[in-house]
C-alpha cells in the first residue's frame, strides 16, 4: 500500500509541475501580447494628444479676452497639494510639446 500511495504522490506532483509550468508559459505570452497591445496604443493617443493640446492652445489664443478659458488660463493654481506624485497640468504638457517641436515665444 506504501508503494502505491508514493507513486500516487509521485504522480500527482509531476502532473502539477507540468500544469503549472504550461500555464505559466501561457499566462506570460498573453501577459507579453497585451504589453505590446498597450504601448502600441500609447504611442498612438500620445501622438493624438500633442496634436489636440496645440490645436486647443491655438484656440485658446484666439478667443476674446472676456471669455472664461481665456481668464482661467493664465492665472496660477493656489493652496495645498495633496499627497503624492503630481498631477500632470494642461498647460505643462503644452509647454513641454512646443519644446520637443521646437518653437519659442508661441504668444
Amino acid at each position: 500500500m506504501k508503494k502505491e500511495e508514493q507513486a500516487l504522490l509521485i504522480f500527482k506532483g509531476k502532473y502539477l509541475e507540468e500544469y503549472i509550468v504550461l500555464n505559466m508559459k501561457t499566462w506570460m505570452e498573453k501577459s507579453e501580447e497585451s504589453r505590446t497591445r498597450r504601448d502600441e496604443q500609447r504611442r498612438k493617443y500620445s501622438k493624438m494628444d500633442k496634436s489636440q493640446r496645440i490645436s486647443w492652445l491655438g484656440h485658446l489664443e484666439r478667443l476674446e479676452k472676456d471669455r472664461m478659458p481665456k481668464k482661467i488660463f493664465p492665472q496660477e493654481l493656489e493652496g495645498t497639494r495633496r499627497r503624492g506624485r503630481r498631477r500632470k497640468r494642461w498647460k505643462k504638457e503644452v509647454e513641454r510639446d512646443l519644446q520637443v517641436l521646437g518653437v519659442r515665444r508661441w504668444r
